[in-house]
């Protein structure tokens, strides 16, 4: 049985992928915040407010969950570019795991993130890793499917 040859995704690959997932998010969270007053029908700010928190939050957990679960590791970003994410043994990752790394790592501590990752360019340069992919043990590989 051979052995597919596996390809790690490129640093343009992910970019334009994270970029994608961020325009999606962006204006999906614009939408809600937007509507919600129309939405919503209520004088209150406190309300509206507490709508608009639980429509982001369903939000993303259907972009940066539900999507890349059923997927098998691909949000709408990496269908787009053709890469998915990896665990450590191959295997797609589980809900809560897709969750933490493209949600609250990527998008939420995205500063201290990309500021993490150009210190980890310069200190390990020989080696391909993504400091996200260390910590989250995974691999993000060229899915040509």
């Amino acid at each position: 049985m051979k052995r597919k040859k596996v390809i790690e995704a490129t640093m343009k690959q992910r970019l334009i992928s994270y970029l994608i997932d961020l325009f999606i998010s962006m204006t999906l969270s614009m939408f809600f915040m937007l509507s919600a007053s129309s939405i919503w029908k209520t004088n209150s700010r406190a309300e509206i407010g507490y709508f608009q928190v639980a429509c982001l939050l369903i939000c993303f957990v259907w972009l940066y969950g539900i999507v890349p679960t059923k997927n098998n590791g691909k949000t709408l970003g990496d269908i787009f570019m053709k890469i998915k994410v990896l665990d450590s043994n191959n295997a797609s990752l589980k809900l809560s795991r897709c969750i933490v790394r493209k949600y609250f790592i990527e998008f939420l501590f995205a500063p201290v993130f990309v500021t993490a990752q150009c210190i980890w360019m310069l200190i390990k340069r020989n080696d391909e890793k993504y400091i996200l992919d260390v910590f989250f043990k995974t691999h993000v590989i060229q899915n040509k499917e």
